[in-house]
């Protein structure tokens, strides 16, 4: 049952990332930070039930010590993986996020992570429901049961807080402009070339010819077109004007807009401006769809 909660978990987190990378590893990285210090202060409450436990309920003491045993190294586990996903949003592209998101997924230390998550939540279910049981038996629950029933009802609480906020969290995410989804501006700078126009240059703009600068690159490169074609407003002598590697030239101001805000492809052949990016078959690990000829 738990593998295949795993399994469901983890091809719904591959597709959202692949839709929604950036707010992915900033919703993780937050609700690591945000519940890391209550999640351990629930496992110092756990440690204190023992010594009230031991040696009178051995039984019962051997399954606190299992809760604690289930938590030791989580808090480096929750550092390891606060690290991938710092790495995986200074990616360059939304892809490439998304990309880094998902393969930190896969590591060894983040995949310990989520299914040490999943035995606690294993454990609190068989513990919570053998206590619902004992209450409704004739007698109740005994003292020290009552003890580590307010303890479940504390894990519970902290569960349906972070279920709550987590949700609120991503809505919010998906919904802010706080977040830079497209292009970062060195890369922008990496695969892209920022010029003065001549006069020469405005003189021979919409004589170029695209096949011969994609053969030839090293020949110069004309403007193909009078006007920049974001804002329609004609290229003039002095302006600065940023050449991308389809070759396609826009103003930097309207270009830098479009790219950082909005695509990383370029606005008139679809190109990508900066480093290629996956597509989505291959984000969630799927075979692309090929037609085949009868």
């Amino acid at each position: 049952v738990a593998h295949e909660f795993l399994a469901r978990q983890g091809v719904m987190t591959r597709e959202l990332a692949a839709h929604f990378p950036h707010e992915m590893c900033a919703l993780h990285s937050t609700v690591i930070i945000l519940f890391g210090g209550p999640t351990c202060a629930l496992i110092s409450h756990n440690a204190w039930l023992l010594q009230w436990l031991w040696p009178a309920h051995p039984l019962l003491s051997a399954w606190c010590a299992l809760r604690i045993v289930l938590s030791l190294g989580r808090p480096y586990l929750w550092y390891h993986s606060l690290r991938k996903y710092s790495v995986a949003r200074n990616e360059p592209t939304a892809g490439l996020v998304a990309k880094a998101f998902i393969k930190a997924q896969t590591q060894p230390l983040v995949k310990l992570n989520g299914r040490m998550g999943a035995a606690f939540l294993v454990w609190l279910f068989v513990t919570t429901a053998y206590l619902c049981a004992r209450g409704l038996m004739a007698g109740g629950r005994a003292p020290a049961e009552e003890l580590l029933w307010g303890h479940c009802k504390l894990n519970l609480w902290s569960l349906l807080a972070q279920k709550l906020i987590s949700v609120l969290l991503f809505f919010y995410l998906i919904s802010s402009d706080a977040l830079k989804r497209t292009l970062r501006p060195e890369a922008l700078d990496a695969y892209s070339t920022v010029v003065t126009l001549t006069e020469e240059d405005v003189q021979r703009a919409g004589n170029a010819s695209l096949a011969a600068a994609e053969s030839d690159p090293s020949a110069p490169r004309v403007l193909c077109s009078t006007e920049c074609i974001i804002c329609v407003h004609n290229f003039c002598v002095g302006e600065k004007v940023r050449w991308l590697r389809c070759p396609h030239a826009f103003h930097v101001e309207c270009i830098d807009v479009w790219a950082l805000r909005h695509k990383n492809q370029c606005p008139l052949c679809q190109a990508h401006i900066g480093p290629p990016e996956p597509t989505l078959e291959e984000l969630l690990g799927e075979e692309p769809e090929h037609e085949h000829a009868e």
